[in-house]
């Protein structure tokens, strides 16, 4: 079976049905999954490693079957620039968790929270960086319509968390702001090329937003302005990316008659 883009629409839907599947299998509650410590266990360490298991056989069979090309990606480089992406990623992520109030969560809350953020980061990339994006260039050139379509791709799935009890303007917002996080971890893969690398971005980027408890006002201002930091030079790069594949194609000879 060739990469092709309706494989990375297949996929997705999977990923979507495998999470809501076990959510309703565990009886996860969205809102209340990183309340406790039990919860965290189950509606994400547990509910989440299951799906990552699975889609890592999924990549395992793909890379098989496509000769490579999901762990490791060697697409033209963005410009060295761009790092900051990444970078300011993992400053933002430092910061909330060094201002957080741990203090009342636990030891055990704090392992089991890293152990989920860690399955998340392996299921969300292994799909969206790893699968799709090989599924969606065997499909098209295009590189700008590849890191749209994925990070579309990424946020839609996002909208699993209405059926599994989140409240549905909160989750619109949320798959708003997934399809953004989707670019910047497209950006890191493309700079690394190395899928371990947004994996592990994504898990620390992810563990004091779900763990989040009694941070400082000021501090939760000047991560709110990062994060719009961070998310407006993804637009900027992604139009970076729209220019350069314009000009290949403008510069790309035409076939002889």
């Amino acid at each position: 079976m060739r990469p092709r883009w309706q494989l990375a629409v297949v996929v997705t839907v999977l990923f979507f049905l495998t999470q809501w599947g076990v959510a309703r299998l565990l009886g996860v509650d969205f809102d209340t999954m990183a309340d406790t410590t039990d919860n965290v266990w189950k509606g994400l360490t547990l509910r989440v490693g299951l799906t990552a298991t699975v889609f890592t056989l999924i990549a395992l069979w793909a890379g098989t079957a496509w000769n490579g090309g999901i762990y490791v990606q060697d697409e033209p480089p963005l410009p060295r620039w761009t790092w900051v992406v990444p970078i300011l990623m993992v400053g933002f992520a430092v910061v909330k968790i060094a201002t957080n109030d741990w203090g009342a969560r636990g030891g055990e809350y704090m392992l089991a929270l890293a152990i989920g953020v860690l399955f998340v980061g392996i299921a969300e990339e292994t799909t969206f960086r790893g699968i799709n994006l090989r599924a969606l260039r065997g499909s098209t050139s295009n590189e700008f319509v590849v890191m749209v379509a994925s990070a579309v791709l990424f946020g839609l799935v996002h909208g699993v968390n209405i059926l599994n009890g989140a409240a549905v303007v909160p989750t619109l917002g949320q798959t708003a702001l997934a399809t953004l996080g989707g670019g910047a971890f497209y950006i890191t893969m493309r700079l690394s090329g190395r899928l371990l690398v947004p994996i592990l971005l994504h898990a620390l980027w992810d563990y004091p937003i779900l763990g989040r408890s009694g941070a400082a006002d000021v501090v939760g201002l000047l991560t709110l302005i990062g994060q719009v930091v961070v998310y407006g030079l993804t637009i900027y790069i992604a139009y970076l990316v729209h220019r350069s594949t314009t000009s290949a194609d403008e510069t790309t000879p035409e076939p002889a008659a």
